[in-house]
């Protein structure tokens, strides 16, 4: 199980009901609502098309990374991705 439940935030960050979750992933409603709530476990390649979708890492999903807030969040900026740099 999750640490924190980072779908849910992430879905509610990005305005998306369940449902539109739910039909993006291919995936019912009820197996939203069921992650959401740690009944269940989610699968393997669902975590993986969840953090591509979301544009995190799996690592984060997980737990294992830092939430995006906190000192030395990965944000949502994936660590190939570069810096942006303000004003010269």
């Amino acid at each position: 199980m999750f640490k924190t439940n980072r779908v849910k935030i992430l879905r509610i960050k990005e305005k998306k009901t369940q449902k539109e979750l739910a039909n993006d992933l291919n995936v019912s409603r009820d197996c939203i609502v069921s992650w959401e709530n740690q009944r269940t476990t989610i699968p393997q390649d669902k975590i993986i098309k969840l953090a591509a979708y979301f544009g995190v890492t799996t690592d984060y999903l997980l737990g294992v990374e830092p939430a995006r807030d906190s000192p030395g969040g990965s944000g949502n900026r994936s660590s190939a991705e570069p810096a942006q740099h303000i004003g010269v």
